[in-house]
């Protein structure tokens, strides 16, 4: 909805509100590759679905729509805002401008996330968010030069409740392959009196939630400048700086409904489920190396509820008290040269920013819940072109972009991390043609050729999928938790993007017009 008064012949002022709801079921997944089997032939986690009655599509079921749920989910969100544009033209050169904007968001959702129908894990979570902003933009436009100069204000509030729940189902599935023979393994040290304690059969506890409460303030602040000059008739000179200052309090809380068991280290386990294997097959060396003289080395494991360790999203993590003070700099420089009344070349450069948080989710252990700033630099060359006679338009442009701390949101297995890449690189070319053939006819085509790749990414989250699916092989670092992904590429950036569309604009009647667009 939006009003407009115009109180004088200088004087506008543009009201906007805005309301929309969504109460839908969403989202399910499409299986591309089942894992009935993984590298080397080896049981994958479809196995042990169907091996506790659980469905598995097998092979590729992206056409075919369906989906293996124990509930259905559920997404609601209502989004509604309001703003105000007061726009004063001062004299025939000068136009101050006012943007008011308030904004706020509210979402629900209860998904899932194990996405098969086992009762093995579900996740629900509230969140709101509530935004202020406040531009004052002073515009001037003269033969020679135009300018725009400003400041802007902005202010939010981010509130998160959401929970991750364990069911009946869950430890039967997590201890049916090697954690199964590890536990037996234990079990048979411990009758043989060589350990204190076996481990806990029962690794998940049912009924098990680990909660979370996360609370952030934002605010920012920026002055900007921008402007052209015609350097000659047919050369255009662009150039502007922005600065910006970052404050941001950030609080998250978390809780678990169950006794924490003693932590131990992911590559503690790697290694007594390694050598309880080796022994299994008649070598006892590694086992005797691992316990030394030590036989309460298995014992972090002998409390229900060990296995909260295994999923990042369970186990038991410091409250989050931080806070990100920045400030930045960031500008643009163009050269455009007006070839001839239909040609257009130019040259860019400009450099960009993005303010650092923290993590919500439960992330890992050995990962830093908080996320630093992300500065970009970007080259460009581009040419625009028209032909009248044709009824046509070419416009082609080269890019070359440099990201240092590139914020990288990656989906680790139990939940997604957000961490800084230590830079990410990126360069391509893109053409853009539009033609009107005939009357009322319209064709469009976009060719973007992109190569984006982590330049260095050395402490990555690893990947879930296994090369076998991915074709992507990565070795874990020494931590046992993190992967080097240099030379990697960025996910959601193909190396050849195409776009056709062809619109027959038609008369339906006087004074109506209706097209259709493929």
């Amino acid at each position: 909805m939006q009003a407009l008064f115009t109180p004088s012949d200088d004087l506008t002022v543009r009201l906007i509100g805005d309301y929309s709801a969504i109460d839908e079921t969403c989202c399910g997944i499409s299986v591309v590759q089942d894992n009935l089997t993984v590298a080397n032939g080896a049981a994958g986690s479809d196995a042990a679905i169907a091996a506790l009655g659980g469905t598995v599509y097998e092979g590729d079921n992206t056409g075919n729509y369906q989906s293996s749920l124990s509930s259905l989910p559920v997404s609601k969100s209502r989004d509604r805002g309001l703003s105000m544009d007061v726009s004063w033209d001062l004299d025939e050169s000068y136009t101050l401008n006012f943007i008011t904007g308030y904004r706020k968001f509210n979402s629900s959702s209860a998904s899932d996330v194990d996405f098969t129908n086992l009762d093995l894990l579900s996740n629900q979570s509230d969140a709101e968010s509530t935004t202020f902003s406040e531009e004052i933009r002073l515009d001037y436009t003269g033969e020679e030069l135009s300018f725009v100069v400003g400041a802007y204000y902005f202010q939010q509030d981010l509130d998160l409740d959401a929970s991750l729940n364990g069911y009946d189902d869950l430890n039967a599935f997590v201890t049916s392959g090697e954690l199964g023979e590890f536990i037996g393994g234990t079990e048979t040290l411990a009758g043989f009196g060589l350990i204190s304690d076996a481990a806990s059969s029962q690794a998940f506890l049912p009924g098990m939630v680990a909660s979370r409460t996360a609370k952030q303030e934002h605010k920012s602040w920026a002055v900007f400048g921008q402007f052209d000059y015609d350097l000659t008739d047919r050369v255009i000179l662009t150039a502007g700086l922005r600065y910006t200052e970052e404050e941001k309090g950030m609080l998250s809380v978390f809780d678990e409904n169950w006794t924490p068991a003693p932590a131990y280290a992911a590559a503690d386990l790697d290694s007594a489920i390694g050598a309880l294997g080796a022994a299994g097959d008649g070598d006892f060396t590694p086992l005797l190396t691992l316990l030394g003289n030590d036989p309460t080395h298995f014992d972090n494991y002998s409390t229900p509820g060990w296995g909260g360790y295994l999923f990042s999203g369970f186990t038991p993590r410091d409250d989050i008290n931080a806070s990100l003070n920045d400030s930045q700099i960031t500008g643009t420089v163009k050269l455009s040269w007006l070839a001839t009344e239909d040609a257009m070349l130019y040259a860019s450069y400009g450099t960009g920013y993005k303010s650092g948080g923290t993590n919500t989710d439960r992330i890992a252990p050995g990962f830093s819940p908080v996320f630093g700033a992300e500065t970009s630099a970007a080259f460009e060359l581009g040419l625009k072109t028209e032909f009248p006679e044709r009824a046509l338009r070419i416009n082609a442009a080269l890019q070359y972009t440099t990201v240092e701390n590139f914020q990288d949101n990656a989906f680790v297995g139990s939940g997604f991390l957000l961490q800084n890449a230590g830079e990410l690189e990126s360069y391509g070319a893109e053409l853009e043609v539009f033609w009107v053939p005939a009357q009322n006819t319209e064709v469009s085509l976009t060719y973007a050729l992109t190569k984006a790749i982590y330049a260095e990414y050395k402490s990555a989250g690893c990947q879930v999928a296994t090369p076998t699916h991915t074709g992507v092989a990565e070795t874990r670092n020494a931590d046992g938790v993190s992967c080097d992904r240099f030379g990697g590429k960025l996910p959601n950036s193909p190396d050849h993007a195409v776009n056709l569309g062809v619109k027959q604009l038609f008369i339906v009647a006087d004074g109506i017009e209706g097209y259709v667009y493929g």
